[in-house]
């Protein structure tokens, strides 16, 4: 059981760094295949992550995604 949530903790660290380090929004698909889980996983551990983390912005729509707000960005 520790095993499993220590991969969970590494997923979410690595998604995290991922919208850190992207130019633009990135959306549950590109991330999924990245790290090689579902998108349903990739859902639970945004809703886990923006919980820790207040600065994740998330966009909906076609070009929709996540990425980390600016100060400037105060509209969620």
């Amino acid at each position: 059981m520790e095993n499993i949530y220590i991969q969970k903790i590494e997923r979410q660290e690595m998604i995290l760094r991922e919208i850190n380090n992207a130019t633009r929004a990135i959306n549950k698909r590109e991330l999924s295949e990245k790290l090689g889980v579902t998108e349903r996983t990739i859902i639970r551990d945004i809703k886990n992550i923006i919980q820790e983390n207040d600065d994740i912005l998330i966009i909906r729509g076609r070009n929709g995604g996540y990425k980390k707000m600016k100060g400037d960005d105060n509209n969620r």
